[in-house]
């Protein structure tokens, strides 16, 4: 039985219909909210995962081209790069870049003898492969950029100029702007569509039920 209720008089029947629809209306902007709420949370999550995947292989394809780039002749590596991502989630549910997607990444992490600091900048910003950029004695061929010391086994003496090749933080930006972002922009999309669709006809659904209950 529903909410109308007429006790013979045209008034009360009016104001019984008047009652019903102000139920029936905050009734249904519940449930549109509810179901839109959880459209565009479950949104987040989802696509959350997938620019997860995304980004740890565009991370990992970087690493990997920077160390193929260049093989060194009097150095062995420690593959410290290949710690630094670290992927956190915001209250959405998505992954937090930070400004220009330094926010992915922990420099803290970097294993090896040296740690962090300037040597990720050297390594993993600006491509450099090794060498020390200054000297405590003062005799750095080229203060502030890297140079390789020799001979091998007693590093004596300053060398050559450090190889420098396309950096991995170079690499994972233009891989995101370029490639990556088109595809995360249908994916979002794509994603956004099929849950509101789902919100759509549980809507529908909840509201046939509604007009039943309150309208009998």
């Amino acid at each position: 039985m529903g909410m109308l209720v007429w006790n013979g008089s045209y008034e009360d029947l009016i104001k019984s219909i008047e009652r019903a629809a102000e139920v029936y209306k905050e009734a249904v902007f519940n449930v549109a909210k509810e179901k839109a709420d959880k459209a565009i949370a479950e949104t987040y999550r989802e696509f959350g995962q997938y620019q997860r995947q995304i980004i740890i292989d565009i991370f990992n394809n970087a690493v990997n081209q920077f160390y193929t780039s260049y093989k060194p002749d009097f150095y062995e590596r420690e593959y410290g790069l290949r710690d630094v991502l670290n992927l956190e989630y915001d209250d959405r549910g998505l992954i937090f870049t930070g400004n220009n997607n330094r926010g992915i990444f922990d420099e803290g992490k970097m294993h090896g003898d040296r740690k962090g600091g300037d040597l990720f900048n050297k390594v993993f910003i600006q491509g450099w492969h090794g060498g020390a950029e200054s000297s405590y004695r003062g005799d750095h061929p080229e203060p502030g950029i890297p140079y390789y010391r020799k001979p091998v086994g007693y590093y004596t003496y300053w060398g050559r100029r450090s190889v420098q090749t396309e950096s991995p933080y170079d690499i994972i930006n233009e891989e995101l702007e370029y490639g990556a972002v088109p595809n995360m922009r249908a994916k979002l999309q794509a994603i956004l569509d099929k849950k509101c669709k789902q919100a759509e006809n549980e809507i529908l659904k909840e509201v046939k039920i509604l007009q039943k209950n309150i309208f009998g």
